[in-house]
């Protein structure tokens, strides 16, 4: 160990940068922590990812391959924008590097790749601009890249994206503006670092995550600032106003090349919801509480988090450091600004609960257009890496740096800080005993490690570096990094989508299904033979919730699949506020949820009329609520109420050669009440419905062929039928869809059923009659006025 420590050091001190070893570090971090997605080929998990970057990257990649520019995708929100939308980053340059892979397997390139970046990013910051030594930089960039915040946001590629480029941000800004001592003023001496920030400008720009963006540049000027007050107390006036104008110029250049991007995008904005700003309580929505306080600076090694959202961690052995890195004298300065940074970030990240939050929603420019305060830990996060750096220097560097003796303060800082951070999650009572007794151990444990290094860090310092890589190699298992997917998760249409006809000016397919519920038996057991051996118990349940989605056809996956949708999923600048008003011609109150899924507002099948609206043909719902009675299947989606005297009959899309009839429902009143089978509209056979009670008729009856069924209900009587389902001889089930309108029949039900119009509404059509409303706002009360549009009527 002290033949390494001085290897290190001899390198430290002669070469200056090391620049092999800091990559290589890295590298085999990384490489470690994401080693199911670089050598088994497994792809990220996870809602945001699955549902809205894989298709994003999907139909982009498909269009920007067959030559063609991604203005405008129909599959989506009715048809909405692509390019303008930031998300979909398709002119950064990275993105369009990692195209030609398939979109699953290039988000996962995305993702590491990124992480790399920010790593390598902050140790080259570190060494190259804060003067400290190789250990100081590799803790940095491992405490960045595999802290809280990159590991969290896995599932939001243009986060981490946006986030990666920050080093390399602050290191232009650094350079750009100089520092005192420098070889006078020269421009051409900043020329190269301002191209650098004009670079990592319109990187982070096209990156495709605007509040990151916001965030970074916030970080940025903060950081020029701090250093431009160094050059105004060392009296070098003229090189800081100079330093000034190159940020000026390199931020300014960096935005026109972006223009391609951000003016679709301003132009998009100002048709969105978001246009405006956000009211204070919508923008402040995921805020920090303080029971999240814990988790969000602690691992908690056993449990996931509420949100990944709340997570800025850097492990306790990274916290011990930040707590020693507040003492140094070198420093001093900038460990206090990063101290300050992190704590007003933190007040920032509890959102408009503190006035701190609701001064800068009203006077900050730019400010309401967000949401999400949590992702101010970005700030947090990025603090205490740089601390953390700042700790190790201070350890090796010993009595040269403010005393021979051990730093306690710091050690106390530490302490206090991991005191009230668990404190606070505790005693808002959501943390489970196996968490606290995990802080407990590892808090002990990186503790002594750590003394135990500052006793003697000339032979032992080289350890931090594989303690803070092991440490935070367990504090991410419990993400959903850790629990990567086949490809096949997403590569398939599976057996529902395969139901579905994909035609491009065809009907839509309106998904209401939940995708809570639990996959059936069989399917479990197929995927499970191919897939659990090799993925793991973790993987293959984010695996069954995978298919889940794909066969639910949850937002926006009809983007990768070429099932079109009315409804859509978004969050920033989509949904635009036309859509919100026509979604208000048929779901009261759309306007006060606008981000809100329609599975999520439709209670039951929608009428015709609404459908109609939307161009929708297939509807998929779930199975949750249906029922099955002696192995035969039955459809309780919709009920039919009758009260008598009264009938209701319906036509079967198909003939049935019937052999068990099977029937639901409840009755109340006087006897004599029936159901008729029918065949070419004569009655074949016909059973009667027991009077006040549950009706489960289950009779085998062979009556040749049925082509309809009627309910008839005695005067005085009351019947609810929840389902019917016929079966024929060979085993053929036949449930029957129990609705007036829309027509439609049941085509595929598994853990997913798949309705079809029998006679879909076009997506255009001639018509004789027509009126004109004087505004959108006049357009949607005259649709709620009229009780829809008959679009039917040519």
């Amino acid at each position: 160990m002290a033949v390494g420590s001085r290897v290190l050091r001899v390198a430290d001190r002669r070469i200056g940068w090391w620049p092999g070893i800091t990559l290589l570090v890295v590298t085999l971090a990384v490489a470690g922590v994401y080693y199911r997605q670089i050598f088994e080929g497994l792809v990220p998990a996870g809602y945001d990812v699955q549902t809205y970057f894989f298709p994003l990257r999907s139909f982009t990649r498909e269009a920007l391959l067959d030559g063609r520019i991604p203005l405008w995708t129909p599959e989506v929100f009715m048809g909405a924008p692509v390019l303008a939308n930031p998300q979909a980053a398709v002119f950064y340059p990275l993105n369009l590097l990692l195209f030609p892979l398939a979109p699953a397997t290039g988000l996962a390139a995305t993702v590491v790749l990124h992480v790399w970046i920010g790593g390598v990013g902050m140790a080259l910051f570190v060494r190259r601009v804060l003067r400290l030594r190789f250990t100081a930089a590799a803790v940095a960039a491992l405490a960045f890249a595999l802290g809280g915040v990159m590991s969290a946001q896995t599932g939001h590629p243009n986060q981490l994206a946006a986030i990666a480029w920050i080093p390399f941000l602050l290191w232009a800004v650094d350079r750009t503006v100089g520092r005192a001592g420098d070889a006078g003023a020269r421009r051409i001496s900043r020329l190269g670092p301002a191209l650098g920030l004009v670079a990592v400008v319109a990187l982070q720009v096209t990156a495709g995550h605007p509040q990151q963006v916001y965030f970074a540049l916030l970080i940025g000027a903060g950081y020029a600032i701090f250093r431009l007050a160094g050059l105004c107390r060392a009296g070098s006036w003229r090189s800081a106003g100079l330093g000034v104008g190159w940020l000026a110029a390199g931020v300014v250049l960096g935005m026109a090349i972006s223009a391609v991007q951000l003016l679709p995008s301003l132009f998009l904005s100002a048709q969105s919801t978001r246009a405006g700003g956000l009211p204070l309580y919508e923008a402040g929505s995921f805020s920090l509480r303080p029971s999240d306080l814990g988790l969000a600076l602690l691992p908690a090694f056993t449990d996931g988090p509420r949100s990944q959202e709340f997570l800025a961690f850097v492990g306790f052995s990274g916290l011990w450091l930040a707590g020693v890195g507040l003492t140094g004298r070198r420093n001093r300065g900038l460990a206090l600004a990063l101290l300050g940074a992190g704590l007003l970030a933190l007040l920032l990240a509890a959102g408009p609960e503190l006035p701190f939050f609701r001064l800068a929603h009203s006077w900050m420019p730019g400010f309401d257009l967000f949401r999400v305060p949590a992702r101010w830990l970005v700030v947090v996060n990025l603090a205490l890496a740089l601390l953390a750096g700042l700790g190790v220097e201070k350890l090796a560097a010993g009595g040269g740096d403010g005393g021979s003796r051990l730093p306690v303060i710091g050690f106390a800082v530490g302490l206090a800080v991991m005191l009230a951070a668990g404190f606070t999650s505790i005693i808002g009572g959501e943390l489970p005993g196996r968490i606290l007794t995990a802080w407990l151990v590892a808090g002990l444990a990186t503790g002594a490690l750590v003394v135990a290094i500052a006793l003697r860090p000339g032979s032992l310092l080289w350890l931090l570096v594989p303690l803070v890589t092991v440490e935070l190699f367990f504090a991410v298992r419990t993400l959903e990094l850790a629990r990567p997917v086949p490809v096949e998760a997403y590569s398939g249409l599976g057996p529902v989508l395969e139901m579905v006809v994909a035609r491009s000016a065809g009907p839509r397919a309106l998904g209401l299904a939940d995708p809570s519920y639990e996959v059936n038996d069989a399917d479990r057991a197929a995927y499970a033979s191919e897939y659990l051996e090799r993925i793991g118990e973790e993987s293959f349940r984010q695996f069954l919730v995978a298919v889940k989605y794909r066969d639910t056809l949850s937002p926006n996956l009809a983007n990768a699949y070429g099932r079109p949708s009315p409804d859509g999923y978004d969050g920033g600048v989509l949904p635009l506020r036309d859509y919100v008003r026509f979604k208000r011609a048929f779901l009261a109150g759309a306007e006060t949820e606008p981000d809100a899924l329609m599975r999520n507002q439709f209670e039951g099948i929608p009428e015709t009329w609404i459908l109609d609206l939307m161009g929708a043909g297939y509807l998929l719902t779930d199975r949750k609520d249906d029922l099955e009675i002696n192995g035969v299947f039955v459809d309780m989606e919709e009920e039919i109420q009758l009260g008598g005297p009264g009938e209701w009959e319906v036509r079967l899309a198909d003939s049935v050669a019937m052999e068990t009839l099977v029937v639901v429902g409840r009755s109340e009143g006087d006897d004599g009440s029936r159901l008729e089978l029918l065949s070419d509209g004569e009655v074949v056979a016909s059973v009667t419905l027991p009077a006040n009670g549950e009706i489960q008729i289950v009779e085998e009856m062979s009556l040749g062929v049925v082509d309809g069924l009627r309910i008839v209900v005695a005067d005085g009587g009351k019947v609810a039928i929840g389902g019917v389902t016929l079966t024929d001889p060979e085993g053929g089930q036949y449930p029957v869809v129990l609705s007036d309108e829309p027509e439609m029949d049941l085509i595929w039900w598994t853990d997913v059923k798949v309705y079809r119009l029998r006679d879909p509404a076009p997506r255009a059509a001639l018509v004789s009659e027509f009126g004109l409303a004087a505004g959108p706002e006049v357009a949607v009360a005259m649709m709620q006025a009229g009780g829809g549009l008959d679009s039917r009527r040519a």
